[in-house]
């Protein structure tokens, strides 16, 4: 999974500023979602203080105690129903 690429929707303004910000639980399950690996929220750290815009960031991911990989995190907009 490293490397791989990992849409969040999420509800923001017309700015780009999110109504919130990104978290680990909201990861795990567009992870799961996605591409239907599950991984336990605990083990995903955002590479980010905190996550308040729409874009392009990290997360780390501890599979193993020596053993980390890297997702990539597309935050967009979610889409109206």
């Amino acid at each position: 999974i490293n490397g791989l690429e990992v849409n969040v929707p999420v509800k923001a303004s017309e700015t780009g500023t999110l109504f919130g910000s990104v978290n680990n639980i909201m990861v795990a399950d567009a992870l799961k979602a996605q591409h239907d690996i599950e991984i336990d929220r605990h083990k995903i750290a955002i590479n980010e203080d905190r996550i308040k815009e729409l874009g392009q960031y990290t997360a780390t991911v501890n599979l193993h105690r020596e053993f980390k990989v890297e997702l990539k995190l597309n935050v967009v907009r979610e889409e109206a129903e």
